[in-house]
C-alpha cells in the first residue's frame, strides 16, 4: 500500500535566495507560482522587478568567489510583479502542444512596467528542436491590480503571427472568465462588423475618379446588413445574428444593431495597423484583426481568437443549398498532432490493433508522444517510417 500525504488546496511558494563561500546568506522574498506547468523554475525576473536587484549579475560574482555586496536588511520591496510564459502552443490541442513555423510578424508589448525577456525576433523560426518558449513577459506594478491590469494590457497588445500562442490561455487566467456573456458577445460582434464594414467601405472608394460622378453612392452614407455567426462548441448548434452596421458623422464612428440592441464604436480603425485601440459603448477595447477575407474577419478579443462570418443577407440564403464538406472518420486515421520526426512505428498493414493500443511515436521540442488507435481494427495503411519528419495533421496511419 502507497500513502501519500494529502495536501488541500496546496500552494507551490518558491523563496530566492543568494548565498556566498564566505559565509553569507540572503533571501529574496517569496514568489506564487501555483499556476503552472512542467514544474517549471526559478522565474527570476519577478523578483528582480520588486527587489531592484540584478540576480544574475550576483550569482555570476558568488560564482567568481566573490563576496555578496547586499546584505538582508538592503533588499526591498516594491509593488508587485506578474510573469506569463508565453509559448508557440495551441492551448485548444492536447492542453498545449507546440506550433512551429516562422514568426512573419512579431510584435512585443512596450511600456512602463513592461519587461520582454526572450531571444527571437520577426522572422525567427520556431523549430521542432527546442524549447517552444517565446518569451518571459513580465509586468510590474506599485500593488497588484496595477501590475495585473498592465499584464492585461500587454498580452491584448502582443503581436504574433505565423505560429499559434498559448496568449488565450493567459488572458483567460488573468481575466479568469470562460466564456462570453450576451454583453461580451455584443461587444465582439459589434467592432467586428464596424471593422468588416470599413473594409467594406473603403473598398468601395476610388480615388482620381472623374467621370459618372452623378451615380457615385458615398459608401459611407449607406447601411450594410449582414447576418453574424460566432464560432461555437462542438456539437452546438450554429446562432446567427442580424447585425446593422451604419457610418456616423466620420467615418471612425458606427452604430452597429445587434437583434436591436445598439453598439456604438468608435476610434482608429486603420486596418493596418497592428492593433486597434477602440471604443464600444464608450468603453475601450484593444483589438487585432489576424485574418481577414470575404464574408469572414477574425479577431482577437482578451487573447482569444474568434473567427466571426458576416454575410450579407442574400448571401446566407445560397448558403442554405450548399452541401456541408464531408467531416473525415477520425476513429480510422491517426494524424500527427504537430510538426515533429517519427520516433517508432509499432504496427505494419495487415495488422490487427486494439482501441488504445500505440501505434506511432512522435517527437518534437524535447517531448515524446504517443499516438493511439481510436478503435479496433485492421491497419489500412502505413504512411511513415522511422526517421521521417512529418508536418501537422498528417495521415500516418489508416484503419479499415
Amino acid at each position: 500500500m502507497l500513502v501519500e500525504k494529502f495536501i488541500d488546496n496546496p500552494r507551490h511558494i518558491e523563496v530566492q535566495v543568494l548565498a556566498d563561500k564566505h559565509g553569507n546568506a540572503l533571501y529574496l522574498n517569496e514568489r506564487e507560482c501555483s499556476i503552472q506547468r512542467r514544474n517549471q523554475k526559478v522565474e527570476h525576473p519577478i523578483t528582480e522587478c520588486i527587489t531592484g536587484i540584478d540576480i544574475v549579475q550576483q550569482m555570476i560574482r558568488v560564482a567568481h568567489g566573490h563576496k555578496l555586496n547586499i546584505s538582508q536588511d538592503q533588499v526591498p520591496l516594491n509593488g508587485w510583479a506578474f510573469e506569463s510564459r508565453v509559448y508557440a502552443e495551441d492551448p485548444y490541442k492536447g492542453f498545449g502542444l507546440p506550433s512551429v513555423g516562422r514568426l512573419h510578424r512579431y510584435v512585443e508589448p512596450h511600456g512602463n512596467g513592461i519587461r520582454c525577456d526572450s531571444g527571437i525576433r520577426e522572422g525567427s523560426e520556431i523549430s521542432i528542436y527546442y524549447d517552444p518558449l517565446i518569451c518571459k513577459l513580465v509586468t510590474h506594478g506599485k500593488d497588484r491590480n496595477t501590475a495585473l491590469d498592465t499584464m492585461r494590457d500587454a498580452l491584448d497588445h502582443y503581436v504574433i503571427r505565423g505560429v499559434t500562442n498559448n496568449i488565450p490561455l493567459l488572458r483567460d487566467i488573468v481575466e479568469e472568465k470562460r466564456f462570453l456573456e450576451r454583453k461580451e458577445q455584443d461587444t465582439v460582434i459589434g467592432f467586428a462588423v464596424a471593422l468588416h464594414a470599413r473594409k467594406i467601405a473603403r473598398a468601395k472608394i476610388f480615388t482620381n475618379q472623374t467621370r459618372q460622378r452623378s451615380t457615385h453612392i458615398d459608401p459611407y452614407t449607406v447601411s450594410y446588413r449582414f447576418i453574424v455567426e460566432l464560432p461555437t462548441e462542438e456539437g452546438e448548434a450554429k446562432q446567427r445574428h442580424e447585425v446593422v452596421a451604419q457610418f456616423g458623422a466620420i467615418e471612425n464612428e458606427l452604430k452597429v444593431t445587434v437583434d436591436g440592441r445598439t453598439v456604438d464604436v468608435s476610434g482608429n480603425m486603420n486596418l493596418a495597423q497592428s492593433t486597434l485601440t477602440l471604443e464600444v459603448n464608450k468603453k475601450p477595447v484593444t483589438t487585432q484583426i489576424v485574418a481577414k477575407r470575404a464574408g469572414e474577419i477574425t479577431v482577437l478579443y482578451k487573447g482569444t481568437p474568434f473567427k466571426i462570418k458576416v454575410l450579407p443577407e442574400q448571401a446566407v440564403e445560397y448558403l442554405q443549398h450548399m452541401k456541408e464538406k464531408p467531416k473525415m472518420d477520425m476513429s480510422s486515421v491517426i494524424l500527427s498532432p504537430m510538426p515533429g520526426a517519427i520516433k517508432n512505428v509499432n504496427v505494419k498493414v495487415g495488422d490487427m490493433v486494439s482501441e488504445g493500443q500505440e501505434l506511432v511515436v512522435m517527437e518534437a521540442m524535447k517531448m515524446q508522444n504517443s499516438l493511439h488507435a481510436g478503435k479496433t481494427g485492421k491497419v489500412k495503411a502505413v504512411n511513415v517510417k522511422v526517421g521521417d519528419t512529418v508536418d501537422d495533421s498528417v495521415v500516418l496511419v489508416e484503419l479499415e
